[in-house]
């Protein structure tokens, strides 16, 4: 299952090395610090947390490189769970379009598993099955997963892309 995670450069605390090197376009240290990082953030989060290893350049974007993406990810990413929960709502949908009797309602499947995930995300209960995470400092300064932008973030990401990573991990079941 594929994650994306919205992080900063400072949360994840990359070398200076790597830094420079992503001012001259490169990549590859950085890559690496930052799957680090990030495996580490979740394990600590729910320890039956693993990620493969993928250290492929196109499942990372940073900003410094990249800032219209990132820009566009910060506008996109709250619409995103917001239409993945309807689609999982949709499931649940009879033939005219409404929602079927409790008695009638599935339990216990895909149907029920898949709107069990996209109301966790709409809720901004970060889990292992997440398919959007934010690894940023929580109000005491410490960074924790979670899975919506407030509107300082977003904001923050849209005028600051330059700071921001997106990261698309794999996780292990």
């Amino acid at each position: 299952m594929v994650m994306e995670i919205i992080t900063r450069l400072d949360v994840l605390d990359l070398s200076e090395e790597s830094i420079e090197a992503l001012s001259r376009g490169d990549t590859k240290q950085a890559i690496e610090e930052v799957f680090s990082a990030l495996d580490s953030a979740m394990t600590e989060q729910d320890g039956n947390v693993y990620l493969y290893e993928d250290y492929s350049p196109e499942n990372y974007a940073f900003g410094k490189l990249q800032p219209e993406y990132i820009r566009a990810c910060a506008k996109r990413w709250l619409l995103e769970i917001q239409n993945e929960f309807l689609a999982a709502l949709d499931g649940f949908t009879t033939e005219t379009g409404n929602l079927p009797r409790a008695e009638d309602l599935p339990v216990d499947n895909n149907e029920t598993w898949r709107m069990s995930l996209a109301a966790r995300e709409l809720d901004n209960v970060w889990h292992p099955y997440s398919r959007h995470a934010v690894y940023l400092e929580n109000a005491c300064g410490f960074p924790y997963l979670k899975v919506q932008l407030s509107k300082d973030e977003e904001l923050h990401m849209i005028q600051h892309p330059d700071e921001y990573i997106i990261a698309k991990v794999y996780v292990q079941d």
